[in-house]
This record gives C-alpha cells, structure tokens and sequence, in this order.
C-alpha cells in the first residue's frame, strides 16, 4: 500500500486586477482550480470567493483544496481594485 502525502497543487492568479468607477467597489470573478495526482480534480474553496464584493484597494484571497487522504494546499493572492473616474 502507497500512502499518499502529497497535497494537491491549486491553480490561481497570481494577482487580479480590476477597475471601477464606483468609489465603494466593484464584484470580482476569478478561476481556481485544484488538481491531486491521486484523486484528479479536487474542490477549492477561496475566502472571498469569486464573485465577491471587493471593495477599492487590495484584498489578500486565500484559497484551500484537500484530497480524499486529508492532504491539504494553501495559495493567496491579491485583489487589487481601483477607482477610475468617468
């Protein structure tokens, strides 16, 4: 039996960027995805979420995926949203 230590590799941006001409924020989308070598694609939840709100400055987002054994991978990045006037 092989014993399975290795996390999964998580897929991000390394930053997003975006621009909004309202001064409060703007919601964001972003692609993460998450592959196991063992279990294949794997869920990956990020706090904030794509889809957010995200408000006008930077917004660290940190994103974690588990395989079937418990083995567990974090990434983060940044958010970066600015005001741009009309």
């Amino acid at each position: 039996m092989v014993i399975d230590t290795d996390p999964p590799t998580i897929f991000a941006p390394t930053a997003v960027h975006a621009r909004t001409i309202s001064t409060k924020g703007i919601h964001v989308r972003f692609r993460v995805r998450a592959i196991d070598k063992r279990d294949g694609r794997v869920h990956v939840r990020c706090l904030p979420a794509s889809g957010s709100f995200f408000r006008v400055g930077k917004t660290r987002v940190t994103c974690s995926a588990h395989d079937r054994n418990g083995n567990r991978a974090v990434k983060r990045f940044r958010v970066v949203v600015r005001h741009v006037q009309k």
